[in-house]
């Protein structure tokens, strides 16, 4: 697991992304943040998992979402059901403290909520809102992937399982167009998903924002950033693929504007196919909170994932 740096950044709040797998030093300076290492993260996880085969009621609906996204062929209103995600940690006191937060997708009405594993990593308790208005406690599931950055949380709707698939895109390459949604809220705690203001109330207004761009390739990301900033050198533009190349194991790369608190916002093209969900950006001149570029996990990574769970539990 690779050290934070300001030159590939993640889109939750102060978090790290899962795909630079190796400690490089960063092209300006280290943050004060550091992530733990792989075989260390498990001790951050002091709240209990929701184990989705103590759930049948869940642990069905995720089969069954599983096999409607195979079957279906478009997603009607692919923003209809992204939510918000807050993320808790406790003071050495028990008072609940936000650590971070993010965007996410409810592939189910019975709470399964589809999102980015780093955004887990520093919290013991979630709070999701949805696009009513509506809160629910969460808490992390037992299906995550810690390397390859996907995770399923378990928010306490109390609905009837109802899936919302997402049928994927058959393939894609440098070149796609794509699209995605994200919220302009103003959540409590003095905090802002969008911006880096503080904020006294909260309010909420769904599907504010739409986001469009194109999957480009390593090369492509290369000469955009070193047209972009002026101080690049060969020295760091080595530096720069020796951290990005590990993503395309499991993601790929879009050009949109992105910035901290977009992790977990799914990415479609423009037939509304799941093409991945947004995880990280590569901070450009001349707002290093904001970048040019983004990195999202890969759909069929996470459908991987998903179908070798449902095997393992016995449902495929």
């Amino acid at each position: 697991m690779g050290t934070v740096t300001k030159t590939l950044g993640t889109l939750a709040l102060s978090l790290t992304s899962g795909c630079v797998t190796s400690p490089q030093p960063s092209l300006e300076h280290q943050s004060n943040i550091q992530p733990l290492p792989v075989e260390d993260d498990s001790l951050n996880r002091f709240y209990s998992l929701h184990y989705l085969f103590d759930d049948p009621q869940r642990l069905d609906a995720l089969a069954n979402f599983y096999s409607a996204t195979l079957t279906s062929l478009d997603v009607e209103d692919p923003y209809r059901h992204l939510v918000l995600i807050e993320a808790f940690d406790r003071t050495p006191l028990g008072i609940p403290i936000l650590a971070g937060g993010g965007h996410g997708y409810l592939i189910d009405d019975c709470g399964l909520v589809l999102t980015v594993n780093h955004i887990t990593r520093r919290a013991r308790s979630f709070r999701i809102w949805d696009q009513e208005g509506n809160i629910y406690d969460a808490s992390l599931s037992d299906f995550f992937d810690f390397k390859n950055d996907y995770a399923l949380l378990a928010a306490e709707t109390h609905r009837p399982p109802s899936p919302h698939p997402l049928p994927i895109a058959p393939g894609f390459s440098a070149g796609t167009p794509l699209r995605f949604s994200t919220f302009f809220a103003r959540l409590p705690h003095r905090t802002s998903y969008r911006t880096s203001g503080p904020y006294d109330e909260c309010s909420f207004l769904p599907s504010s924002f739409f986001w469009e761009g194109e999957v480009l390739s390593l090369d492509q990301i290369l000469e955009g950033v070193s047209r972009l900033d002026t101080t690049m050198t060969p020295e760091r533009v080595t530096e720069l693929v020796h951290n990005l190349e590990p993503c395309l194991d499991s993601s790929f790369f879009f050009s949109s504007t992105v910035c901290h608190g977009y992790s977990g916002t799914p990415v479609f093209d423009a037939g509304n196919r799941f093409l991945g969900i947004a995880h990280s950006y590569i901070p450009t001149p001349p707002f290093r909170a904001l970048g040019g570029y983004g990195i999202a996990v890969h759909s069929q990574q996470i459908f991987d994932g998903l179908r070798n769970y449902l095997i393992d539990h016995g449902k495929l």
